[in-house]
């Protein structure tokens, strides 16, 4: 189903045995995104792209978790949140697309107080204090955020997933890793790495059976043959007019032999 991608260690150490599984997911959430958000530019007929990276944004956060729902996750809608969450072996996805004002993933910032609080399920660690509010207690051995189990389900950790495209571009890029936060939601990438965008496309080809008989076609019949000929004055064609001259001569030789 997706020839030519292992999934790493990280992403098997977050998603366990449907790490594979997950990847084709976001692709194909990307993929179906960036469809959405073309159409929604097309149709506003709007100079500004404001309606192709309104649509993305929500388009893929709601693809991913649909995406990734048919493979078996469970869905949550934390406190706050405009739409769902999918949680993979106690992962949970939030799937954004990178902010246009952005200079790259590295710069990103994210300033929603929502997806912040998602984010503080991090798995990842450093040698900082952070504050994780007041929907959470202390943190597990391990130095995770404790939250709150009814918004959270059974997440233990959370990781970022971010579409980099444009409208004319496409979908360019797609990152996935663990993150911090610092000062007014500055993202620190803490792991990174890309989900190949093309595995959506491999994966739709790959329903095709390479060794099928071919349906018929319509263009396959063969082509009727035209009587070409030059048109005289009135209109009918040389072709058409000797054929009717011989008639006529026919008919008359007979009607003198009749005599």
């Amino acid at each position: 189903m997706t020839d030519g991608y292992n999934p790493s260690p990280w992403m098997h150490e977050a998603f366990g045995e449907l790490s594979e599984g997950v990847a084709l997911a976001i692709s194909r959430a990307g993929s179906t995104a960036q469809s959405d958000g073309t159409e929604a530019k097309a149709g506003s007929r709007l100079p500004t792209n404001e309606p192709y990276g309104a649509t993305v944004w929500l388009a893929f956060a709601r693809e991913t978790a649909s995406e990734l729902e048919a493979a078996g996750a469970e869905l949550v809608r934390p406190k706050g949140c405009r739409y769902r969450l999918a949680i993979v072996d106690g992962t949970l996805v939030l799937a954004v697309k990178l902010p246009a004002d952005s200079r790259g993933v590295e710069h990103m910032v994210i300033a929603s107080e929502i997806r912040q609080r998602i984010l503080q399920l991090s798995g990842a660690s450093a040698d900082i204090t952070l504050d994780f509010g007041d929907d959470f207690e202390l943190t597990d051995d391990e130095g995770h955020a404790v939250a709150d189990d009814d918004e959270f389900g059974a997440a233990t950790r959370a990781v970022l997933v971010v579409l980099e495209g444009s409208s004319r571009g496409g979908v360019e890029r797609i990152h996935i890793g663990d993150v911090l936060l610092g000062d007014q939601g500055k993202v620190s990438w803490v792991y990174r790495e890309e989900i190949p965008i093309q595995m959506a496309a491999r994966s739709d080809t790959g329903l095709i059976a390479l060794d099928a008989e071919p349906k018929p076609s319509f263009a396959d019949g063969a082509l009727p043959e035209p009587e070409l000929g030059l048109v005289t004055e009135d209109g009918i064609a040389e072709k058409d007019a000797d054929a009717s001259w011989m008639s006529d001569t026919d008919k008359e030789g007979t009607e003198s032999v009749g005599y």
